[in-house]
């Protein structure tokens, strides 16, 4: 037996959903309650009759009605009970919100500049879309009916979170916090890399200091800067780093004339073992001689007599007495071409050095080896400079700094904003901040949207409030996310005071903290504050006061414990100490004790409505629209009120599925003959006032309501079983004998097997709660096949397996009607025509001015050029392509190494700068689909099939791998390893696309031809002398599809057991339209085509006997509608 091709509720706006089995779990008891019937249900609503106008069945008024209720007839039934619950809400809705809630269902926007925006075929989509979805629900004609009702929903529900404390004063204060900051001026620099951004601070010889401050590199380096000297005689100012010097290095004695020897930092350089022996840290020996001098162990003077001396003070004085110190200057340090002089202590020139070290005198003689000179200082670039000190770099105020910002700034972006758009060199902070400029204004919502972390850094991290703080970044930071690998300088010019909303509650908090000053008693350490705080304590002596404020009293003194406390509330902590005298005896002294009483609250302490309040309705339009939690909301709002309401449900099986509402609801257990639900009373609009006026809903009532809407559909779906008992399809497939009990077909038996198989696995599940104790969601098995099935019985269940099973034969119907093969055979051709497989990774040239993380519009980039800016594009452009074809031609570079040396390349780089300079942007990307079980395996892109992208990539990007695909197919590029594109245009820029042989590289062929045609082995139809399928190979296919559906095709007597002829293909063409045609196939296997036979077929037939009004013309007119709906939905883009 095939798998049965049916679900329990078809839900009316499901047009493309494929006929599934689906389980859904749900609590609910039904009992033997009284089920509410129609006054009528007897009464014949639609006869199916033959050609000749005899009646094949009847649908009676009940069994509509039990389709209605198992279908949507609890959305029917909320929308009549809250149209009464909601009807002072209703009658406030407005016209102008009625329109709006229309645009925003049709368009997902209610704006009119985003709707102006569309595309023409999209704009017409989305009408139509709509369109069709108000068809099948009923509403067409009564749009706004739709609209009002789910306005009314909304304001009710936005009224009960606005007035209920939904919305807390913490959450409030948690917005205003983490997303309430306005709008900031700040010069941000966007670089590609750090290496980038390295360079273009070198440029500028700027570096960072310790990480938190700029500095300007001097030129200039020092081996060692401990060598100073006093060089104005004055100890009121700091010594300085000696450029140049002749020295000596004495030592001293730590006692006159003996005892171990230190050196001028007192450091112990040689330690006396015994008198006159001495060894150094490496454990070797020294001996003091007679003379003074310190030999080692070869009797090598180590320290001449005349360097030992008796004291520091005495061994300064030597040095100093016998040093000369001399200092170098440039006119400019970085002129590798400038020599630099060398004055004395009297500042008298003496000698040059060139910038390799090397020393002359005046007369240009190279005195470096025998002048005895130490240069201490080197001229040095910045890329080769080490590492920054003070003494070799300048400190910067933040004026300096802003110039320097100010410089890089035009230095990156000259050539690719307008002039208008540069900063004047000459401008302070107060110039900028005044400016008009657009790029120095920010926004945090749209810096967020683009890059969070940066947003952080930008309006909160970088914090220019606070005292000493400094207003910029002092080197480039990368501020990771999924879109966004770019290093960012920030200098920020203005921050609008903020409240400082979780600061001010820990001062608050602090102040509530009371201990004694002196105790004999144990402390009440308090552990919870205001604002949900908690308070740990750590104690600094555990001997006297323990961690939870245990005391034990000391013997001898008193004793001052510290004890310190970390206050922890809104994710923010702060620490804090108090001292307490531990007595030896006494008395606590007093202290404050009284109860803080209530916490101010955020609003009070904010202190501006306006702001309060504008946060507050932020929160609030949140509620309502969130996509994740808006709509669990405004059920359960809605659920609430129902309850508060008095909202019975009657109908045992409609309570069950009005728990998929609210999942606490419980229907009444004795049921009614007529109702199915009640209403005691209804709200007041924005009022806790209640009309206590109830309302009834009979099943009389829903069903007429319900037969408003889309009684065609209805009827569709309830005659479904019988049109196809009734039909040859059953006879074909179960025999004559219509009594299913009585039916002993082998497809029959199938059926009841079905049934059996459900019931197992309801026991199986029942067996698998009990072994992990849980309890089981429910009570029968009745309830069980309900949810799972929508049937009450178990004969009904044997119809559901039944119908399941022969609707793939209303679906062949209408393949056969339709021609659906013939109108789908062009795409299996498109499909053929197009076909590739390729492993791709493309490069992408891209523009970002607006710098929000995506690629700009090229197309709409290119049109607001003028045309010589335009020219000027087209020859970058050029020269670009140029460039980066000659980089690939190394077999050593690819794309990714392209992209990783054109990031880190300076703007004045030779190569890669201009383009740089012009705002040029490189991506790659590896664009084959990961496997859905294992990443790491990847498949070739595909035109069609599972890996397509004919539907998901622009067509430019599209037609390109096309190209590439049949130009590598040529004979004389068979043997290439890979190919590569020229440049390919589309909305995201410029692409250079590289691609390698796919998977199927060689493709899907549909040739065949019969060895000995006289006698062939496959179906007539089979041969085909080209690769492309053809109609009569794909009808083969198809016909081989429905009857593998329906048949079980492993069984080798399937053809004799059914009357039936399979189609046989040969393995190759079989493949071929598998992959051609195989998806097409399986979307032809669902509820909408299934439909379109279903209005054919009941199109001869008639409602003139229904008692509610509905004409047969009217019937008529909304089945053919319906299956218009359904036939546009699915085949309409295979329509010429």
């Amino acid at each position: 037996m095939k798998s049965a091709l049916m679900k329990k509720v078809i839900i009316i706006f499901s047009i493309l959903a494929v006929l599934t089995l689906s389980a859904i779990g749900v609590s609910f008891a039904t009992g033997n309650s009284t089920l509410p019937k129609l006054s009528d249900p007897d009464g014949i609503f639609y006869e199916r009759t033959d050609a000749q106008g005899n009646v094949i069945y009847s649908i009676t008024n009940q069994e509509l009605f039990d389709e209605i209720k198992g279908n949507d007839g609890i959305d029917q039934l909320l929308y009549l009970i809250d149209s009464y619950l909601l009807q002072d809400y209703v009658t406030v809705v407005t016209e102008a919100e009625i329109a709006n809630k229309l645009k925003d269902l049709t368009y997902g926007t209610d704006d009119d500049e985003a709707i102006a925006e569309l595309e023409a075929d999209a704009r017409e989509e989305y009408e139509t879309s709509f369109a069709q979805s108000m068809i099948l629900a009923g509403y067409q004609g009564h749009e706004a009916d739709y609209a009002r009702i789910v306005l009314a929903r909304e304001a009710y529900v936005r009224y009960m979170v606005d007035t209920t404390g939904d919305i807390t004063d913490m959450e409030v204060a948690a917005r205003h916090v983490s997303s309430y900051f306005e709008d900031i001026k700040a010069i941000k620099i966007r670089f590609m890399s750090s290496a980038e951004a390295t360079t273009v601070l070198r440029h500028f010889n700027l570096v960072t200091f310790s990480s938190t401050s700029m500095r300007e590199y001097l030129g200039f380096v020092f081996k060692t800067e401990a060598e100073v000297w006093d060089h104005d005689n004055d100890e009121e100012t700091d010594e300085i780093v000696a450029d140049a010097y002749i020295t000596v290095v004495p030592y001293f004695f730590v006692s006159g004339d003996h005892g171990d020897i230190r050196n001028l930092a007192d450091a112990v350089v040689y330690t006396e073992e015994e008198a006159g022996v001495y060894s150094d840290a490496d454990g070797d020996e020294f001996t003091l001689e007679e003379n003074g001098d310190l030999t080692d162990a070869d009797g090598e003077v180590v320290i001449a007599a005349a360097l030992l001396l008796d004291t520091i003070e005495n061994a300064e004085a030597y040095k100093l007495a016998n040093s000369q110190y001399f200092t170098m200057t440039k006119t400019d340090n970085f002129d590798q071409d400038e020599d630099a002089q060398m004055f004395d202590e009297a500042g008298v020139l003496v000698y040059t050095v060139d910038y390799t070290g090397k020393i002359f005198d005046l007369t240009d003689t190279d005195v470096t080896a025998t002048c005895g000179i130490t240069l201490n200082k080197s001229y040095k670039t910045i890329q080769t400079m080490g590492t920054v000190t003070v003494n070799n770099s300048r400190e910067l105020t933040d004026a300096e700094v802003l110039t320097f910002f100010i410089e890089i700034y035009n230095y990156v972006y000259g050539e690719s904003r307008p002039a208008e758009d540069l900063l004047d060199p000459s401008a302070d902070a107060e110039d900028l901040i005044a400016s008009d400029n657009p790029y120095l204004t920010h926004n945090f919502d749209d810096v967020k949207t683009m890059q969070s972390s940066l947003a952080t850094y930008m309006f909160k991290t970088l914090n220019i409030l606070k005292e000493d703080a400094i207003p910029y970044t002092a080197s480039a930071k990368n501020y990771a996310s999924s879109n966004d690998t770019n290093y960012y300088l920030i200098y920020k010019l203005t921050q609008p005071q903020k409240y400082d909303t979780y600061e001010e509650m820990l001062d608050l908090i602090e102040a509530n903290i009371h201990l004694p000053a002196e105790t004999v008693d144990n402390l009440t350490l308090p552990a919870t504050g205001w604002y949900a705080a908690k308070i740990t304590w750590t104690s600094g002596n555990k001997d006297f006061i323990a961690n939870d404020g245990v005391v034990t009293l000391p013997t001898d003194e008193a004793k001052d414990v510290v004890l310190t406390y970390k206050i922890t509330a809104n994710g923010v902590t702060r620490t804090g100490t108090i001292s307490v005298k531990v007595l030896v005896s006494g008395t606590t002294s007093t202290y404050d004790q009284t109860d803080p009483g209530t916490a101010p609250t955020f609003e009070t302490l904010l202190d501006d409505p306006t702001l309060y309040e504008r946060l507050y309705l932020q929160l609030l339009d949140l509620t309502m629209t969130d996509s994740q939690t808006a709509s669990e909301t405004i059920g359960a709002k809605l659920a609430a009120l129902r309850t508060a309401s008095g909202f019975k449900i009657y109908d045992s099986w409609m309570a069950v599925d009005y728990q998929a509402v609210d999942a606490g609801f419980v229907g009444e257990k004795k049921g009614s003959k007529t109702l199915i639900a009640t209403l005691d009373s209804f709200p007041a609009y924005h009022s806790d006032d209640v009309t206590e006026t109830g309302y009834e809903v009979t099943a009389d009532d829903l069903f007429e309501y319900a037969l408003t809407k889309n009684s065609a559909l209805y009827v569709l779906y309830s005659s479904q079983y019988k049109e196809l008992l009734y039909s040859p399809f059953f006879t074909e497939a179960f025999g004559t004998q219509q009594n299913l009990e009585r039916n002993k077909s082998t497809r029959m038996d199938e059926m009841f097997t079905a049934v059996q198989d459900a019931k197992d696995y309801y026991s199986y599940l029942q067996q698998l709660y009990a072994s992990y104790g849980i309890a089981f969601t429910y009570a029968s098995f009745s309830q069980y096949a309900y949810q799972q099935y929508g049937t009450k019985t178990e004969n009904e269940l044997l119809q559901y397996f039944v119908q399941g099973e022969l609707q793939p034969y209303l679906i062949a119907e209408a393949i056969d009607n339709y021609d659906l093969v013939d109108l789908l055979y062009p795409t299996v051709v498109d499909y053929y025509q197009h076909f590739f497989s390729l492993d791709v990774t493309h490069l992408i040239i891209l523009l970002d001015a607006d710098e929000n993380g995506s690629p700009d519009d090229y197309f709409d980039y290119i049109e607001a050029l003028a045309p010589a800016d335009a020219d000027t594009y087209e020859t970058k452009l050029a020269g670009f392509e140029a460039a980066i074809t000659e980089y690939l031609d190394d077999d050593d570079n690819d794309f990714a190494s392209l992209v990783t040396a054109y990031r880190a390349a300076a703007f004045d780089d030779t190569t890669w700068g201009e383009f740089k300079r012009f705002g040029f942007r490189l991506l790659t990307e590896e664009l084959n689909v990961a496997d859905e079980d294992d990443e790491t395996i990847k498949h070739s892109l595909t035109y069609s099939g599972d890996y397509g992208v004919k539907d998901s990539y622009v067509q430019e990007y599209v037609d390109a791998l096309i190209a590439l695909y049949q130009e590598y197919r040529l004979e004389q590029n068979q043997n290439l390893s890979e190919m590569l594109s020229s440049l390919v245009t589309s909305q995201f820029g410029q692409h250079l696309i590289l691609v390698k042989p796919g998977d199927d590289f060689d493709g899907f062929s549909a040739a065949f031809t019969e060895t000995d045609p006289a006698n062939p082995v496959y179906s007539d139809g089979s041969q085909n002398p080209s690769g492309e399928p053809t109609l009569e190979q794909v009808k083969l296919y198809a016909l081989y599809y429905f009857y593998n559906i329906v048949y079980d095709l492993s069984d080798a007597d399937v053809e004799e057991t059914y009357g039936i002829t399979v189609p046989d293909l040969p393995a190759s063409v079989k493949t071929a339209l598998e992959f051609y045609f195989d998806d097409l196939c399986a979307n032809l296997y669902v509820i909408g085509t299934l439909n379109i036979t279903m209005g054919d077929r009941l199109a001869v037939g008639t409602t003139a006997k229904n008692g509610y009004g509905i004409t047969d013309a009217a019937f008529q007119a909304a089945l053919a509608e319906v299956k218009d709906v359904y036939y546009q939905a699915l085949f309409d883009k295979y329509l010429d």
